[in-house]
């Protein structure tokens, strides 16, 4: 189990990640990130993984779930009070990814649990195990949870 900054999230077998922060730049906030994918994960601070996109080549799965604001809390976009799972194949779409590259497919998910606001950038690989790779990011987002924190970012 992974579990820092009120967040917490079971990784199976075969499966790695972390939460981060970023060190603040003066006058920005920062806030927590979770990376997790079912592949050595690079060094990749990149607040949606670039370079573990880059790195899955249309095998695998890769999540980033990054907090936001607790100001976009009440804000339309993050109306949705907790993921919704499952995700479906039919969910899956290259054009939800933070940039298309061959062979993978993305979902992106706008909530907020514990009024904490996140975003959910999913990515798998199309070329082979598709279900198998969703089946099983399925099973860590719904491990997910959040407690309720007075965290507003440092």
């Amino acid at each position: 189990m992974l579990a820092a900054f009120g967040i917490s999230i079971d990784l199976p077998e075969k499966w790695e990640g972390k939460i981060f922060m970023y060190e603040p730049e003066p006058g920005f906030l920062v806030f927590p990130i979770v990376h997790a994918g079912n592949f050595s994960l690079p060094n990749d601070e990149n607040t949606f993984g670039t370079l573990s996109m880059l790195k899955i080549r249309g095998r695998g799965a890769f999540l980033a779930l990054v907090e936001q604001d607790p100001a976009l809390a009440a804000r339309p976009d993050f109306a949705a009070e907790r993921l919704r799972l499952p995700i479906a194949m039919e969910d899956l779409d290259p054009a939800r990814l933070p940039r298309r590259q061959p062979n993978l497919l993305g979902y992106q998910a706008l909530f907020h649990s514990e009024g904490r606001p996140f975003v959910l950038q999913l990515m798998i690989g199309s070329r082979e195990d598709t279900e198998a790779n969703l089946a099983s990011s399925n099973e860590v987002l719904s491990s997910l949870a959040m407690e309720k924190t007075d965290w507003r970012g440092r």
